[in-house]
């Protein structure tokens, strides 16, 4: 049947699709944060507030809260997510953060990252002798840290080191670093490269989640605190901790922890219209 775009950027647009809508679902992701910039909490508090001005309910769905370093950013996304009818949050750590910043608990509800829910279409890794390595600009000395325990670590281990890049200035920041880098833009794509992997470091949030749906063991860097979530979760290391699990199981508990996170977006995606429909 196909799906009706707005150009988020053009405010016509933008108005005519909400006139024409009963629920705006603000999709996932951390899009309450400042660390690239102010202009993402203040966009998107202007979407939710458009909305509720128009008599839309609104659903924050797969979202993940921060950093918010600026006392302005923490002050809008509150305000934003307070308008909200219904949060649906992809870690722990956002949830706590938000209900010990007197959110109504009510609207409060912990899911995962909706990529999860397309494990089922990732193919298991077979075990093949690459490191994946995945860098993001970031404006710290952590990405040179972590291409030099990533040679370090593929050469204890006897593996070839595979740069994977998620965006263009990833893949930039890798060539000026003298590693070429495979540019992943779609889920076959990634299941290409993944099937040879033996073990992965990375950035990314997502990078370490198709890590995850693959079955392949990863080190976590740390420079975002939804890296240090999705670690937890998994049970997996951050850099510079010791221990990273690659014994028998490992990938398929892997690989089985997402495909209940999997579910466990279904289920919110199908609880979150029922309570909708009932506000």
């Amino acid at each position: 049947q196909g799906v009706a775009r707005a150009n988020r950027w053009s405010v016509p647009d933008v108005v005519r699709a909400l006139r024409g809508s009963d629920l705006l679902i603000l999709g996932g992701g951390s899009i309450f944060q400042d660390a690239t910039s102010l202009k993402s909490p203040l966009y998107y508090a202007a979407l939710v507030f458009l909305a509720k001005g128009f008599g839309l309910k609104v659903w924050a769905f797969g979202h993940g809260v921060g950093p918010l370093r600026r006392s302005i950013s923490r002050w809008v996304s509150l305000r934003a997510l307070g308008a909200c009818d219904l949060i649906t949050l992809r870690d722990e750590r956002s949830l706590r953060w938000l209900a010990g910043r007197g959110m109504p608990e009510g609207r409060l509800r912990l899911g995962a990252d909706p990529v999860f829910s397309l494990t089922p279409r990732m193919s298991p890794s077979r075990g093949g002798g690459w490191l994946l390595l995945n860098l993001r600009p970031v404006n710290s000395s952590l990405p040179r840290l972590a291409l030099k325990e990533g040679l370090a670590l593929a050469d204890g281990l006897g593996l070839r080191v595979v740069g994977v890049a998620l965006s263009e200035g990833d893949r930039d920041l890798m060539a000026s670093f003298g590693l070429k880098a495979i540019l992943v833009s779609s889920l076959e794509e990634a299941a290409g490269v993944f099937e040879g992997a033996s073990l992965a470091l990375g950035m990314r949030y997502h990078f370490l989640a198709l890590s995850a749906m693959a079955g392949v063991p990863f080190v976590g860097v740390p420079y975002d605190p939804k890296v240090v979530s999705l670690c937890g979760a998994f049970g997996m290391p951050l850099l510079g901790e010791e221990g990273i699990p690659r014994g028998e199981g490992v990938g398929g508990a892997l690989r089985e922890r997402s495909l209940e996170l999997g579910e466990l977006v279904r289920r919110s995606f199908r609880d979150g219209f029922g309570l909708l429909g009932g506000l």
